[in-house]
This record gives C-alpha cells, sequence and structure tokens, in this order.
C-alpha cells in the first residue's frame, strides 16, 4: 500500500482542485448537452440530391464548358447536370461522415469534449462559479481538515487509498455542487 505524506495546506489545495475539476466536468455536460439539442439531432442532415433534384427544371441542348484557361469544349447539359449531381452527392456523403466522426469523437467521452474546447474556453466553464458555491467548497475544505485535526502547514501521513477516496469525494462534489448551482439558476429564472 502506498502512503503519502504532506502538509494540510497542500491537502487543501489538491481537494480545491478536484471540486473545481467536478464543476468544470458537469458544466461541460451541460453545455455539450445544450449544443446537441440546438443542432436538433439529425435535422442536420442534408436532403438527398434525388428530392432537390425532382424539384429541378429539365436541361437540354449544348452547354461550353472551359476546361481550362485556352480549352473549351461543348457537352451535352443534362449528362453535365448528371454528374454534378453526381459530385453534389459524394460532397454530402462526406460531409455526413465528417459529421458523423466529429459526433462519434465527442460522444467518445466528455473529455474529448473538453479537450476540443481549446484553453480559451475550458476557462469558460468555470468562471461563472458563484460566491455561494466557491464558500461552500472552502467551508467542506475546512470543515473535513478540523475533523482530521490538520492545519495550514501541520504535516500529515495517510495511505494512497484514503487520499484517493477523499479526491473522489470532492470530484463528485464539485459535480453536485454544480448541478445544485444550476438547478437554483432556472428557479431564479422561473420565478
Amino acid at each position: 500500500d502506498t502512503s503519502v505524506a504532506s502538509t494540510g495546506q497542500n491537502i487543501a489545495s489538491l481537494m480545491y482542485s478536484m471540486q473545481m475539476t467536478g464543476y468544470m466536468f458537469r458544466n461541460a455536460e451541460y453545455r455539450r448537452s445544450l449544443m446537441e439539442s440546438l443542432k436538433g439531432g439529425g435535422s442536420t442532415v442534408l436532403p438527398p440530391v434525388d428530392e432537390v433534384g425532382a424539384s429541378l427544371p429539365e436541361v437540354s441542348g449544348q452547354i461550353k464548358v472551359k476546361l481550362s484557361a485556352d480549352s473549351d469544349t461543348e457537352v451535352e447539359a443534362a449528362a453535365y447536370m448528371s454528374e454534378l449531381r453526381n459530385e453534389v452527392e459524394q460532397l454530402r456523403h462526406q460531409l455526413l461522415q465528417t459529421r458523423e466522426s466529429t459526433l462519434e469523437a465527442q460522444g467518445g467521452g466528455l473529455l474529448a469534449y473538453i479537450q476540443s474546447l481549446g484553453r480559451e474556453n475550458i476557462a469558460t466553464l468555470t468562471s461563472s462559479i458563484s460566491q455561494d458555491v466557491l464558500d461552500g467548497m472552502k467551508l467542506l475544505i475546512e470543515s473535513i481538515l478540523r475533523d482530521a485535526d490538520v492545519g495550514g502547514d501541520t504535516f500529515m501521513e495517510t495511505s494512497g487509498d484514503k487520499l484517493r477516496e477523499l479526491l473522489v469525494w470532492q470530484l463528485v462534489t464539485g459535480y453536485k455542487l454544480r448541478e445544485l448551482e444550476a438547478r437554483e439558476e432556472l428557479n431564479k429564472l422561473l420565478q
């Protein structure tokens, strides 16, 4: 079993970091969920070319196509339109595949979504935290350290398993604090 030795101040900082990480994870989940609902699910799929093409008038005759700066050729308009429609269908298929792979990457987990945000946007996940939540985090940390009889500069030693349990608990606490904060924000909006 691993043993961890540190000061109360370092443990407090670690606990606070885990709470903020939990808060950030829940906020990222909210944002990702909102973005998905705003996109409207499957409504982003483009209509097939057949549906679009059915509403287009038939073309006939010859058209002149410029192949390069010094080369022109005449082709059947209907054949040329058919070729363009096939090309559009291929591009739509590629676009759909790209969207699906992007969604899979995001659906691959919350971490993938957070990584896709970039450094600037990650900071916004915790920038709107209320003073009440910050005070709650601080009070919880102080209470835990006081119950363990550990002060700021007091040296302490604990098992790795106990520290892991404490940190997971802090992660979940930050997550739940964001849920409570969001619920309170919604209640205020609805009143």
